[in-house]
């Protein structure tokens, strides 16, 4: 059994076979294990390991009505076969599993079996170590599956993209195209370009959504995304809140024959601010915590191998800034609410806020139903990649829908243009004294019954009679008595004398001749 070890078949005594041993000349020795044992005690030095020794049972049956001589014989036949190792042939012959060589498979031990990732079992079939292998002669890898964004799901999210770019050019043509029309100078110009500015922006979120990696990166876009959608989200709707503010400011003036300056750089000033508490989370999110791709292992076989992996964009605190983030554009949102409420009753000529209640209703809408659907799906790459871009998407093509459709219905259904000022702010200041508490209103002056004779009616009968001044400035700015202006927009107290019929245009900024 073993032709390659040395034996030296001329040790004396059991004796000296032990000395022998101890000395180094032999590295083993085999004899009896009670004769060792025996030994062992006269010898301190001489350790019988009892693990290196096992018993093996032979067992055969016989009749008990068998002939004796034929059973001596056989018991004869038995202990030979044992002490000349003829059992152990017979064993291997009739007993012993008999596999094909490595690298070999088939009955016949004629086929191909790789030796490095399979075996053949006992009927021949090359049988793979691992799931990561398989064909005839486990000789083909099982591609890793990458869990990659199919292309079908990256051509729905440029798609998308390209909806709102197109929607939001053709209203950019649109209000230059009616940059004349009375409602679209009414709704000033300046601050819906804006609104689609911020459209354009975070739309562009969903190209960087898209971007992926097979290995562990890096993907740019990762940081790029907060940066598209928080800018955006704050320039869109900062921009309508600052827009329905600047009007509310100037109608309650108006209304209350006070005199009130809110220029185009003063509302780009609190846009600024709406969007530079976004800029500085962003920042502050980039320069710590960066966004950054890797690639998670899913499923292993039993050597490591990778099975299936999952990548996506993560940092170490990014759920932090994500409830930072949502925080902040949800009070954005409470807010606006509140400028909806207080602009309630100017009309929707001058303010949007009754669209634009629609959109942030339809807003949170979708937050409420996107954000438990995300949880849901996990890490799953593929849902959770169609379930952010759709919300992008609809929220920004609603907000187009409801506030430019609305604008372009206006126009082009309805045909009114006929868009009067003074009626207007006499609407307003007609529902706001109506509503005001009978001790006092709101803006801290005595009640109106109870001012100096001849208020009442100065401060909300003869309003039409005001909003028919108006000053020139020396650089050509149109500064309106009680109205508003398109540069800087005043309001301010005339006497009862002044009359005439008020028209508002190009923003609010020419009035008809006193």
């Amino acid at each position: 059994k073993y032709p390659r070890v040395l034996t030296n078949i001329d040790c004396p005594s059991p004796d000296e076979c032990i000395t022998w041993l101890k000395e180094g000349r032999c590295s083993l020795y085999a004899d009896d294990e009670l004769a060792l044992r025996y030994r062992a005690l006269d010898d301190p030095t001489v350790e019988v390991t009892g693990e290196q020794f096992n018993t093996q049972y032979i067992v055969w049956p016989i009749s008990y009505g068998a002939e004796q001589r034929k059973v001596r014989l056989l018991k004869k036949w038995m202990y030979d076969s044992v002490s000349n190792a003829t059992l152990d042939l017979l064993s291997y012959k009739y007993f012993t599993l008999k596999l094909c060589p490595l690298g070999l498979a088939g009955v016949n031990c004629d086929e191909n079996c790789d030796p490095k990732h399979g075996t053949s079992d006992r009927t021949g079939k090359c049988i793979c170590h691992s799931t990561k292998w398989s064909g005839k002669d486990c000789a083909i890898e099982v591609k890793e599956n990458l869990n990659t964004y199919p292309l079908w799901e990256v051509g729905m999210c440029y798609a998308f993209f390209g909806i709102n770019m197109l929607a939001c050019i053709v209203c950019a043509v649109w209000i230059y195209w009616k940059r004349h029309n009375e409602l679209v100078r009414v709704s000033q110009p300046f601050f819906l370009n804006l609104v689609l500015l911020g459209c354009v922006i975070s739309s562009s979120s969903i190209v960087p959504l898209a971007q992926q990696s097979e290995g562990q990166g890096p993907v740019p876009a990762c940081f790029v995304f907060p940066w598209l959608y928080c800018i955006g989200f704050s320039i869109t709707f900062g921009t309508l809140f600052a827009k329905i503010k600047r009007v509310y400011r100037l109608f309650e003036a108006s209304a209350n024959a006070e005199r009130v300056v809110v220029t185009k750089k003063q509302t780009f000033i609190d846009i600024s601010v709406t969007t530079s508490v976004d800029v500085v989370i962003c920042a502050v999110w980039t320069i710590f915590d960066p966004l950054q791709w890797i690639r998670v292992i899913t499923l292993a076989d039993q050597f490591e191998e990778p099975l299936e992996s999952a990548g996506f964009c993560t940092s170490e605190h990014w759920t932090s800034f994500v409830y930072i983030i949502g925080v902040w554009h949800l009070l954005l949102l409470v807010g606006g609410c509140y400028l909806c409420y207080l602009t309630r009753h100017i009309s929707k000529k001058f303010v949007e806020s009754r669209y634009m209640l629609l959109a942030m209703v339809s807003h949170l809408q979708i937050y409420l139903i996107s954000v438990p659907v995300l949880f849901l799906v996990g890490n799953d790459p593929k849902s959770s990649l169609f379930i952010r871009a759709i919300v992008i998407w609809i929220n920004d093509f609603a907000i187009i829908c409801i506030i430019f459709g609305n604008l372009m219905f206006e126009v082009h259904v309805k045909r009114n243009d006929n868009v009067n000022i003074h009626h207007a702010i006499q609407s307003f200041a007609n529902r706001t004294t109506s509503l005001a508490p009978q001790g006092g209103s709101s803006n801290g002056h005595p009640p109106a019954d109870n001012r100096h004779p001849g208020m009442m009616s100065t401060s909300i009968s003869q309003i039409r009679l005001r909003a028919s001044r108006y000053d020139s400035t020396s650089n050509g700015n149109i500064s309106v008595l009680n109205g508003i202006s398109e540069g800087d927009h005043t309001s301010q107290s005339v006497p009862d004398e002044a009359v005439g019929e008020s028209t508002v245009s190009d923003g609010y900024e020419t009035c008809a001749d006193e």
